[in-house]
Parts: C-alpha cells; sequence; structure tokens
C-alpha cells in the first residue's frame, strides 16, 4: 500500500523534531515524538514521514531495536512511493541500527541501496553521507585502504559543491583513518583542520568526534598531556550535548590513555564504563570487542590472567561476529601474550602468528608492529626469530616516523636522545637538549605539526621553555623565513594592550599621533608567539577571537579590516581550563588557540637532562665539556640533581651564566661551584622542625614566595598570580620577609 500523505499537522510536527535534533536536543526531541504519539497517534501510526523521524531520533537515543522496528514499519509505508529521497533516509536509519547492533552486511547492503536512491533524485548530500557510512563499515572490518577511498569520493563531492560542514567531518574521519594507518602526520593534519572547520560552524556533534580522533593520534605519538586535554574537551561537548555514541568512545580513550600511563585501575574503571555503557546499546559491536579487548590487556597488567582470557575470548567472539579484523587480530595477541606469561610457548606462538596474519590484511602497521613486539617478546628463547621480529618491528616505527626507544617492552638504543638543533635564517642554533621521554614525545608530535597552521598551547612552569619550543617550531616549519613575534602579554600595560596587539589609526585616541601596525599585523605571513595569554583582558580575549575567525585585523579607530596569516602559538603557565570553568577566560577562545597542546615538564622531574643542560650551555660560552670526566663523580651528580630547580631551565642558564663570567674557561670550578651553592640553597630552604609552629610558617611562607619570585623571573604580578592573592598582599609579605629583589 501506499503511504498516506503527511497532513499539515503532521509535517509541522516532523519540522518541529528535526530542527530539534539540528540543534542536538535530542531528549527534547524523543520527548517530542512521545507527546505527538499520545496526541495524534492514530494519525502518526500510518506517516512515514513521522516514523522516518521517530527512527532518527531513537538511533540517536541508542535505542536501536525500536529504531530498527519503526525504520520498518515506515519502509513498508514507503516502499511504493515516489520519493525517493524518503526511501532513502528511512533505509538510512534501519542500516544504522543494523550496524550499531552489529549486523555490518546487511547495513553495507541497506546503505548501498540508500545511494542507488539518493543517486535516483539527484541527492549531493545523501550521497556524500551515504559513502561517510560505508567507509565507517570498512572501517570497522579492517580494510582501511577502502575506507580511505570511500572517504575521498564523498570529500570530492563535498569540495565540488562547496558544502563546509561535510568537508569538514570528512577530513576529520579521514585523520582517524590515517591514525589506524599509522600515518600520525597525515592523521594530525586532517583532524586539525577538521577542527577548526568544525568549530566555525559550531558542528559540535563532529567537532567531539575530531577532538577524540586528535586524543587517539597523540597517544599514538605519545603525547599524552595533550591527548588528555582533548579528551576534556571531548568530554565538555559530550556532557553539553547529550552526545550517546561518544559517550562509550570517550571512556574507552580515557581506559586506554591511564594504560599507557601505567594507571591500570584507573584504565579498568573507565573500561568498565566504557562496556556498561555499549552493552544497553548493543550485544554485538565495534565498541564491546574493542573495550573486551583492552580489558583484558589492562586485567594482564594487574595479574588477574584468567580474566584477561575471558574478555580476549570475548572480544575475539564478537569481532568475528560482526566481522572485525583488526580487533579480531589484536585480541589474539593479547592471548598470546597470556599463553606465553603461563610457559604455553606453542599456543602462545600459534596466537601471535594467526594475529600477525589477520592484522597485516588491514594495514593498520602500528597493531602490526605491536604484534610484532609481541611476537619478539614470546620468542625470547630463540635469538634468531626474536632479532627478527624486533627488526620489523623497528622498520615499521621508522616507516610511521615514530621514535622506537619510547617502547618500554624494548631493548633501547644507546642514543635515546640528545639535541633537536634549527638554525635561524641569520644562522642562530635553537636547540632543544633533551632525553626525557616526555620531551622526545612533544618533539615527535612538533614534527607532526610544524608546517601545519593549526594553533598550539605550549604549558608549563616559568623557565621550563615554552618560548624556546615555540621559536624551534617556527624556525623548523614552512614559515621559517618570515617573522616570529614574540609578545609577553603580562608586560604590556592593560590600557595599552590593545593598541599593541591591534595598532591604530591617526586621532584614533588622544596620544595617536600617527599610523601604527600592532603586532599581529607583524605576524603577517610568519608566526604570533603570546607567551603568558591568559594576562588578556576579556575585550581582548574577543578581539583576538575575532581575528582567529576572519583572518582578518582592525586597528583602532579605522574602518577597513585587512587580511591577516600568521601561525598562532601560545603560552602560560596558568591552568586555562580551571579559568574557563571560573569564567575568567572565554572557552571558545581556548578552543581556538588549544588545538594541539604541549604541557613542558619542571626541570626536577627531567633527570639526566640537568646534566645534559649544564654541558650544553657551557659548551655555548666556549667551554670544554667532557661528561665522563667532569660528571665522573656520583655525590657531585646528585648534588645537582637533588635540587628542585623552582626557576626551572632559565634559573639553570642564569646560574651558568653568572658561573662562567666568574671562571672563564674552568668547566671544573664552575661545575663544582654550581653544585655547592644548589647544595647549600637547598639545605637554606629546609624548616627547622624543632622551631615552633609560627616560626616553621613563616619559613615555609618565606621560601614559597622566593620559589614563586624565581618562577616568574622576579616580576612580582606574576608571582602572585602563582600564589593566588593579590599583588598588594604580595608586596607586603615581601616586606615583612626582608626580601631584597634584584
Amino acid at each position: 500500500m501506499k503511504s498516506i500523505k503527511a497532513t499539515e499537522i503532521d509535517k509541522q510536527i516532523v519540522f518541529d523534531i528535526e530542527s530539534q535534533v539540528e540543534e542536538g536536543d535530542y531528549k527534547q526531541a524523543l520527548a517530542s515524538v512521545r507527546e505527538a504519539e499520545s496526541i495524534k497517534g492514530d494519525v502518526l501510526i500510518s506517516s512515514a514521514h513521522f516514523l522516518a523521524v521517530k527512527a532518527r531520533v531513537l538511533n540517536l537515543m541508542g535505542d536501536y531495536s525500536s529504531a530498527l522496528d519503526s525504520a520498518g514499519e515506515a519502509f513498508r509505508l514507503a516502499r511504493n512511493d515516489a520519493d525517493n529521497d524518503l526511501v532513502a533516509k528511512i533505509q538510512t536509519e534501519a542500516a544504522k541500527a543494523n550496524l550499531a547492533k552489529g549486523k555490518t552486511e546487511i547495513a553495507q547492503r541497506e546503505y548501498r541501496d540508500v545511494i542507488a536512491a539518493y543517486r535516483r533524485s539527484g541527492n549531493t548530500n545523501g550521497i556524500i553521507d551515504t559513502l561517510n557510512r560505508l567507509a565507517q563499515i570498512s572501517f570497522i572490518n579492517g580494510d582501511f585502504s577502502g575506507a580511505e577511498n570511500l572517504l575521498n569520493e564523498a570529500l570530492d563531492y563535498a569540495q565540488q559543491n562547496g558544502l563546509s560542514e561535510r568537508v569538514a567531518k570528512l577530513t576529520g574521519n579521514l585523520g582517524q583513518i590515517a591514525s589506524m594507518m599509522g600515518k600520525f602526520d597525515l592523521a594530525v593534519n586532517h583532524i586539525t583542520k577538521s577542527i577548526s572547520k568544525n568549530s566555525e560552524l559550531n558542528a559540535f556533534p563532529n567537532l567531539c568526534r575530531a577532538y577524540l580522533s586528535l586524543a587517539f593520534a597523540e597517544m599514538r605519538l605519545g603525547n599524552y598531556d595533550s591527548s588528555r586535554k582533548s579528551m576534556h574537551k571531548a568530554g565538555s561537548l559530550i556532557e553539553k550535548h547529550n552526545l550517546t555514541r561518544e559517550y562509550g568512545i570517550y571512556h574507552e580513550y580515557l581506559a586506554e590513555l591511564e594504560y599507557c600511563l601505567g594507571s591500570f585501575d584507573k584504565a579498568l574503571d573507565e573500561i568498565e564504563i566504557t562496556l556498561e555503557h555499549a552493552y544497553k546499546l548493543s550485544s554485538a559491536s565495534a565498541l564491546i570487542s574493542q573495550g573486551e579487548r583492552l580489558k583484558a590487556e589492562i586485567l594482564v597488567q594487574l595479574g588477574k590472567e584468567q580474566e584477561a582470557m575471558s574478555s580476549a575470548r570475548k572480544a575475539i567472539e564478537v569481532a568475528e561476529e560482526i566481522g572485525e579484523k583488526l580487533e579480531e587480530g589484536a585480541a589474539k595477541r593479547v592471548l598470546a601474550e597470556i599463553y606465553a606469561q603461563r610457559k604455553d610457548i606453542q599456543k602462545a606462538r600459534e596466537h601471535i602468528y594467526n594475529s600477525i596474519e589477520l592484522v597485516k590484511e588491514s594495514g593498520a602497521r602500528y597493531d602490526l608492529a605491536r604484534a610484532y613486539i609481541s611476537a619478539y617478546m614470546i620468542h625470547s628463547g630463540n635469538v634468531g626469530e626474536s632479532r627478527y621480529y624486533l627488526q620489523l618491528a623497528r622498520e615499521l616505527y621508522t616507516a610511521m616516523n615514530l621514535e622506537f626507544n619510547l617502547i618500554r617492552s624494548v631493548p633501547q638504543d644507546e642514543d635515546s636522545g640528545g639535541s633537536y638543533d634549527v638554525s635561524t635564517p641569520d644562522g642562530k642554533i635553537i636547540s632543544i637538549v633533551t632525553s626525557n621521554r616526555r620531551m622526545r614525545a612533544i618533539m615527535r608530535a612538533v614534527e607532526s605539526v610544524k608546517d601545519s597552521d593549526i594553533p598550539i598551547l605550549i604549558g608549563g612552569e616559568t623557565g621550563t621553555g615554552k618560548d624556546q619550543l615555540a621559536k624551534y617550531i617556527h624556525y623548523s616549519s614552512k614559515r621559517r623565513s618570515s617573522h616570529f613575534v614574540s609578545v609577553n602579554c603580562a608586560a604590556i600595560p592593560h590600557e595599552l594592550a590593545e593598541s599593541e596587539l591591534f595598532g591604530h589609526v591617526k586621532g584614533a585616541f588622544t596620544n595617536a599621533v600617527g599610523n601604527k601596525d600592532g603586532l599581529i599585523a607583524a605576524a603577517d605571513g610568519g608566526t604570533l608567539f603570546l607567551n603568558e595569554i591568559g594576562e588578556l583582558t576579556p575585550a581582548i580575549q574577543a578581539k583576538l577571537l575575532g581575528v582567529l575567525e576572519n583572518k582578518k585585523i582592525t586597528r583602532i579607530g579605522d574602518l577597513n579590516p585587512r587580511n591577516v596569516d600568521f601561525r598562532l602559538i601560545c603560552a602560560t603557565n596558568r591552568d586555562l581550563e580551571e579559568e574557563v570553568r571560573n569564567g575568567t577566560f572565554r572557552q571558545d577562545l581556548y578552543f581556538r588557540i588549544a588545538v594541539m597542546t604541549f604541557e613542558l615538564p619542571p626541570l626536577a622531574q627531567r633527570g639526566d637532562d640537568i646534566l645534559a643542560l649544564i654541558t650544553h650551555f657551557l659548551r655555548e660560552y666556549g667551554f670544554e665539556v667532557s661528561p665522563e670526566r667532569d660528571f665522573a663523580s656520583k655525590e657531585l651528580r646528585a648534588s645537582l640533581r637533588k635540587y628542585d630547580w623552582p626557576g626551572n631551565i632559565r634559573e639553570l642558564r642564569n646560574e651558568i651564566n653568572l658561573l662562567a663570567l666568574s671562571y672563564p674557561g674552568n668547566t671544573t670550578r664552575v661545575i663544582g661551584e654550581l653544585a655547592e651553592k644548589l647544595s647549600n640553597e637547598a639545605n637554606q630552604t629546609k624548616v627547622d622542625r624543632n622551631a615552633g609552629l609560627a616560626e616553621q610558617i613563616s619559613a615555609f611562607e618565606r621560601n614559597r614566595i622566593l620559589e614563586a619570585l624565581a618562577q616568574a623571573d622576579y616580576v612580582i604580578r606574576q608571582a602572585a598570580v602563582i600564589l593566588k592573592m593579590p599583588e598588594a598582599t604580595l608586596r607586603s609579605k615581601i616586606k615583612k620577609h626582608n626580601i631584597i629583589l634584584a
């Protein structure tokens, strides 16, 4: 039978519900569906249009069985209708529900029927969206090349038709595919473009997915601090817009992050949330297979082998059911590791061989490298085979442009760090000296984003090298021949900030005696580095956001905006996420400047970097240094390391500078004097436990103020921010404790 044509009433009802869906208010959309059924149920039950939108809402709310029932009834009503778009929409909702329930083959057939219907009606948007969904199925099946081809076909349609929102979504999905294929440089480039465009469009569900994809890529690069920040952004969007599907992925990625950081109990808690959510939605899905496999890996680390084996087998069962070969292979790798721990080497080898073959089919290089590392460990009794698999893993890491030395379970190369150097156009060398894991992971991520135009936020205590890293990024990028404009936002008086940054025209205000281009315009073609961006007033934050959104700048008093092209790097020692929550920093600006974040660790957490930095600074001053000779004494090394370096690298450089001037050319004397001075200062900052409580509190307060002043390079306003007290109060306490400022 033909569907009953929608009356004016149900047309309005459908329109209202679809509007609520487009606004992301899915709960209200479901409430509207229920209300409409209670009032006009006798009419709406025969409306294919209403049943189609009902299926859409139910899918969005995760009620896939009900969505499938509603779509089935809608299709029965509309299948003989000439409205190809309506038929396609109904089949789309049926395919979505089947896919969520793990019935990938049925979903794939339905989506191909959808494309045929959209081609008949000439619906370009429908074709694009369906190609994207077919790519999702190829992704689940581990056919990443197939998924990439489908997405590129969809992207061509979107670009030819100027469909910005779909371009942003597809670009993000291409980034996710690139991550799975181990092409992390390409992944970050795709995803950050998607984030930028989705932010402009306020496309919040797609923006959330892009942040989750970025978090995943950053985890693979070892940039865990930035990965966590990306997940926090996704989490806030999930909570605000009630994004059901993304909720499970969010907790899965949090679990993997905690696993990477060695926090296995936290990881287990997060993956349990994922699985509880996933099983509510479906009995078999990619979220379940991935979640059970990750749970198995976590349980192995917690020594719960039997439970781990049960989860790994469940992951394999679900992966086989939905045709997810990559996850099947990954779960068999975990089983192989469990059998190896149980000394059942024959079963371990059977499973790891099977795992390698399954993962190879997908082209997922990162997962294949992990399988090779497991094979290396399983074959530890056979030197030849063990070395063979280790070399295969090394080759894959090299192909992915990742550092093999960041893997804890394999032998480390002797050269596991050193100096990252880049020259400026005038021949000056910008160096980042480190062998620290966190710093090397940051430098790896820098290589992935140096030539893109994505904004970067560098966090960390004062003196950790934020400005040096900003310079390194600029001078290693394609913008290196243009200006690097560094602005210390804390040093600009608030009343002058707008003129300094944006410029002014003659007569714009009392002292505007001529035209002036601001610092932002000076960075045109190059990089603008805004240090201590948290110091900007709300008004300046709003104006900066406008520049970033429109790529145009307007001087004070000028009516004509001018185009400006620069790469933005910001730095702060504040917790901007906390300031966003407190309302002192704009959330929209924070999302715009913190697409990629790097959190620099304090020097006290960088171990042997202290000795390497001393060597580097002394050589800069012309000293001859032999680490083997000059740091041979264990006592000397211990005294240099035990000091907590409140001023970080800046404090170390200043100390070396003073001693180098005092004892020119005498390396032994400089190092010895430095060690003695630091030892004395470390002892002076200790609180006398035998003193009275008031004396102990006073001594602690004085020492904490001294630390904050050192961190703030003796800028009192900045030290007050660190101590979270009014500047006037800090000045009073400095006077009280007889602290003399140089």
